[in-house]
């Protein structure tokens, strides 16, 4: 039986990652302060701050699989401080954010990453974390960065909010659709890969994104889904 302790694992990726892991018969711990949710069924919870180093105390211990969610350079340091001698493989998970330019097709994981130099900032801690990370762990290591997750338990509903609103009927404001797109990855797809790269032990950094999808196409999909019959009234930007 494997060993895994989330670093997190109360709210939305964390929880569905406690709920797969538990599922495949491992041995799940959560180190959380426990007010972004619930801990999900068969998961030991430990209570706690990251920021005070005590708090890491009782997650002391050997470890097959750690899997980060904090972008906090605090938070991240004192984990690793404490963790990281002790175990086999590390997950970081990162984000999309991390890149200096948005507006580049097809570019990978080779592309420029923003200067860290404000870490209020979540790319540019995000980064500070991957190197943090990637320091302490070398090859034991795998960095995903996702772009936007969707899903059932969005906090941000920045992708549920369109079926929702078609959905109630009505003219509906829409941006500009001729010439942009939509790349999401569903939350369910993103755990399971999370959970399979841990199993597998892979290292290095990867892209979790969606395939990128014409805004015309998704809003085709989601008024077919909802039955809307009302009109998109398409609106430029302002601002």
């Amino acid at each position: 039986m494997r060993r895994v302790l989330i670093l997190g694992g109360t709210a939305w990726l964390g929880r569905q990652l406690a709920h797969l892991l538990v599922r495949a018969g491992d041995q799940v711990s959560c180190l959380a302060r426990g007010r972004s949710g619930m801990v999900a069924e068969g998961v030991r919870f430990i209570a706690g701050d990251r920021s005070d180093p005590m708090t890491l105390v009782e997650a002391a211990g050997d470890w097959d699989e750690v899997i980060e969610l904090a972008y906090a350079p605090a938070v991240v340091s004192n984990s690793l401080d404490a963790l990281a001698a002790r175990a086999a493989h590390w997950t970081l998970i990162s984000t999309v954010s991390v890149y200096a330019r948005n507006d580049e097709p097809d570019a990978d994981e080779s592309a420029a990453v923003v200067d860290p130099v404000d870490l209020a900032d979540y790319g540019q801690a995000k980064v500070t974390a991957e190197r943090a990370s990637a320091a302490a762990l070398g090859d034991r290591l795998i960095i995903i960065r996702p772009g936007l997750i969707a899903g059932p338990g969005d906090p941000s509903d920045r992708f549920g909010y369109w079926p929702l609103r078609l959905a109630r009927g009505g003219d509906v404001l829409t941006p500009v659709l001729q010439g942009r797109c939509v790349q999401v990855i569903d939350v369910a797809d993103l755990a399971d890969f999370v959970v399979l790269a841990g199993r597998q032990r892979l290292a290095g950094v990867i892209n979790a994104v969606g395939t990128s999808t014409p805004m015309t196409e998704f809003f085709a999909h989601a008024t077919a889904v909802t039955g809307f019959t009302g009109r998109l009234v398409q609106a430029e930007e302002t601002g």
